[in-house]
């Protein structure tokens, strides 16, 4: 039998904080008010838990609350008092097989962090290494099921008097518990921190805490521990305009334009080119390292995208920049479903017009620079329009716009000069690159060229097979062997240097179409070289060169 008993409580909660928040200052002098947007952050960030997350999900949700709303939810703290340290042991206890002073060297009593669902302590470890040891706070399974109880209640009530009828509520609530669920289960995110922490390795600016696996369960999960700056330190630092702290920080020659593009950067390489990001990019989850190298914590939220919705996005972006704004609709209305009548037709005419003025402006011609303007602005007016028309995001849009907005909101407080998406043409321009270097790469030439050799050499041993021994014709598959390996380097050397014009013009634009038209070029004339072999091979009589083969016996 369920106990109800937590969730009452709850409940109760929940009434007083709305008579705080929304009831009280009715009574109030307006002009002491603060906005209903406002009211509601705070009231979420006392009420913690569930609440927290929920309305960090909600501030991604343009197409279910205004845009006012959904701009200040993202400024959501979640920041919880931390729980006795007496509780800490005994969890270790249970979840290790000892208190921490036997499973680790050091553990220190006070956490360097506190959330709603976990607390992080530094312990060291016998063999040397410095560690963060994240706990799971005690019952926090039992009060987010009575949150989702309670949500899942509200729900209802929004969607009977939702003018569609829509069920949008309570499919976004459904969804909402589905990956805070996961969020409980620490065994999940030490399976996405490895996986991150495997794409990073190699990478010289980017760094994810990796995850030590004998001391991490299912309620406790052990990193390695980031001594650098918490970026959410030096964000705190530039709004109360700390000059101590600033100044240190560029002594110790960290730079703020540096950092905020490689998080940019790090951000482009895990979305379009490992297809698995972290989506919970709050400055508490990030740390500047020592090299203005980017140090990723709390993987508690990752996100999977698929190679379709991957490749359409990148190619949503690459048609923005270009000014291809039809092409561009079309791909993002690929990603949209609606949720009651609507007009698609309407929707995207109205949403050209919104990408035309972002990115012609006024004057009807392209802005080389507009891709500065593919950020937080627009994605916010494109979601407010989704839910004008009462269309609703796939999840991986959902998740995509949520990465982008967070991202960008974290650039900018730390350079409000520098954009999100400046990079994005260079960016690009060196992932095409590097796939080409890696085609070209020492070990795939002599794996190529290694494989070819042994096919064409299995060939000319067939056909003398097939053909008898003239020397005539071992001469000449010879030669043709010889042609066929000149033309293969030909057509290599043929493809980089393409590429490298094409890489000195952009990643984007006119010059796209150089490779490509380069690269043609290529197959075509091999093909013709072939054929022309193929020619030259048919045109051999074997009766005047060859000697004739014997019947077999009867």
């Amino acid at each position: 039998m369920q106990n109800y008993f937590p969730t009452t409580v709850r409940l109760v909660q929940i009434i007083w904080i709305l008579a705080r928040f929304f009831i009280v200052p009715l009574l109030l002098p307006k002009r002491n008010l603060e906005s209903t947007p406002i009211r509601l952050r705070k009231g979420l960030e006392l009420l913690g838990g569930a609440w927290v997350k929920m309305g960090q999900a909600l501030a991604l949700r343009f197409d279910l609350l205004p845009a006012e709303y959904c701009t200040e939810l993202l400024r959501l703290l979640d920041e919880a008092k931390p729980f006795p340290y007496a509780t800490v042991r005994e969890i270790v206890r249970i979840e290790l097989g000892g208190y921490p002073e036997q499973i680790f060297f050091s553990f220190d009593v006070k956490p360097v962090a506190s959330a709603s669902i976990a607390q992080v302590h530094k312990a060291l470890a016998f063999d040397g290494r410095q560690l963060a040891v994240k706990i799971q706070r005690p019952l926090v399974r039992q009060q987010f099921a009575s949150d989702y109880r309670i949500m899942r209640t509200l729900s209802y009530v929004v969607d009977l008097f939702s003018p569609s009828r829509a069920r949008t509520s309570r499919a976004f609530i459904d969804e909402f518990q589905q990956w805070t669920s996961e969020e409980l289960d620490f065994r999940k995110e030490a399976r996405n921190g490895h996986r991150m922490w495997l794409f990073s390795k190699n990478d010289p600016i980017h760094v994810d805490a990796k995850v030590i696996w004998e001391y991490s369960t299912e309620r406790i999960l052990t990193t390695q521990f980031m001594n650098g700056i918490r970026l959410l330190d030096l964000i705190k630092a530039i709004h109360s305009a700390d000059q101590i702290f600033l100044n240190d920080f560029a002594r110790r020659g960290y730079d703020r334009l540096k950092i905020a593009r490689r998080i940019s950067w790090n951000f482009f390489n895990q979305l379009f080119r490992d297809e698995f990001f972290h989506a919970d990019l709050h400055p508490g989850n990030i740390f500047v390292l020592p090299g203005n190298v980017i140090g990723y914590v709390d993987f508690g939220i990752a996100a999977q995208l698929s190679t379709n919705f991957k490749s359409s996005i990148q190619d949503y972006v690459r048609y923005l920049i270009e000014g291809k704004i039809e092409e561009a609709v079309a791909e993002l209305v690929r990603w949209l479903n609606p949720s009651g009548p609507t007009k698609l037709d309407q929707f995207q005419y109205d949403l050209m017009l919104l990408l035309e003025q972002y990115r012609f402006g006024t004057s009807g011609e392209v802005d080389q620079d507009s891709s500065l303007k593919l950020t937080s602005d627009l994605l916010i007016k494109n979601m407010s329009l989704m839910r004008r028309h009462r269309l609703v995001p796939t999840r991986e849009l959902s998740l995509y716009f949520k990465a982008v907005l967070t991202a960008d909101a974290v650039v900018y407080e730390i350079e409000p000069g520098y954009k999100l998406f400046t990079d994005v043409r260079k960016f690009f321009a060196a992932a095409q690159w590097d796939d080409f270097s890696y085609i070209l790469s020492r070990d795939n030439v002599v794996l190529f060229l290694g494989s070819s050799v042994y096919r064409a050499t299995q060939l000319v041993t067939t056909i003398k097979r097939a053909q008898g021994t003239g020397r005539f014709f071992e001469v000449w598959l010879e030669t043709l062997q010889t042609r066929l390996a000149v033309r293969g380097f030909a057509a290599i050397a043929f493809g980089f240097v393409a590429f490298a014009l094409y890489d000195a013009f952009g990643a984007v634009g006119g010059a796209a179409y150089l490779i490509s038209g380069g690269l043609f070029v290529c197959v075509v004339t091999l093909l013709a070289l072939m054929w022309r072999s193929g020619r030259e091979l048919s045109a051999v009589h074997p009766h005047s060169t060859l000697p004739e083969v014997p019947n077999e016996p009867d």
